[in-house]
C-alpha cells in the first residue's frame, strides 16, 4: 500500500518540518503517486527515487523505515532496516510480527490503521532516548533468518517431506524431485543491510 506512506508523510509533515521521506521502489502505481505527493504539496521533501541497489546506503540515512502494507509475506527490507539497526513501524501482517517485536525493535500497528502508524513515527522522530533503545535491539533475534539457518530450514522441510512421501534422503541412491535438496546450500553469512 504504497499510497498510505504517501498519506503518512502528509500526515507527519507540518509535525516534523525538517524530515524527508523516500519511497524506493518502481512499479503501476507509480504515476498515482506521484499526483497523491503533489496533491499533498510534498514534491520537494517525498523522494520517489525508484529502483535502487544502494540499500545499505538508504538505511544508513534513514531514521525510522515504515511497512504501510495491507498483506506482505516476510519483507526483506524490515530484515535489512533492523539488521541494519534502524527502527520499524510496520502494518501487523502476515510474517511482519516475525522479525518486528512490538515495543522491543519496532512497533507494530493494524493495518490501515494511518493514525496509529502516523503516532508511533511521530514517537520514534521525538524522542532519541527511545529511538536509540529500539535502534540498540533492532538486530536482536535475527539470526533465525541468516542464510545457513534458512537454508539448514528448508533442507530439513524438505527432507520431511521426502519422508513423508516414502522417498529416502540424500545418501540412499534416491533423489527426492531430482534436485539438490538444499538449494543454496554453502552460502554463509547472515542478514545483510
Amino acid at each position: 500500500a504504497p499510497e498510505r506512506f504517501v498519506e503518512l508523510a502528509a500526515a507527519l509533515a507540518s509535525r516534523f518540518p525538517e524530515v524527508h521521506f523516500l519511497l524506493a521502489g518502481d512499479g503501476m502505481l507509480r504515476g498515482e503517486l506521484e499526483r497523491r505527493r503533489r496533491e499533498a504539496g510534498l514534491e520537494r521533501r517525498l523522494h520517489l527515487p525508484g529502483w535502487r541497489t544502494d540499500v545499505p546506503a538508504l538505511l544508513d540515512a534513514a531514521t525510522v523505515v515504515t511497512l504501510t502494507s495491507r498483506f506482505e509475506g516476510l519483507p526483506r527490507v524490515l530484515v535489512e532496516a533492523l539488521a541494519a539497526s534502524v527502527p520499524v513501524v510496520a502494518t501487523a501482517v502476515d510474517g511482519v510480527p516475525e522479525v518486528v517485536r512490538d515495543g522491543e525493535n519496532g512497533f507494530l500497528v493494524a493495518p490501515g490503521d494511518a493514525r496509529a502508524m502516523a503516532a508511533r513515527v511521530g514517537e520514534i522522530l521525538d524522542d532519541a532516548g527511545l529511538r536509540a533503545r529500539l535502534a540498540a535491539r533492532a538486530p536482536e533475534g535475527l539470526e533465525e533468518f541468516g542464510r545457513d539457518t534458512m537454508v539448514r530450514q528448508q533442507e530439513a522441510l524438505y527432507l520431511e517431506l521426502a519422508a513423508a512421501a516414502g522417498v529416502r534422503g540424500p545418501g540412499s541412491g534416491a533423489r527426492a524431485g531430482g534436485g539438490a535438496a538444499a538449494p543454496n546450500a554453502g552460502m554463509e553469512g547472515g542478514p545483510r543491510a
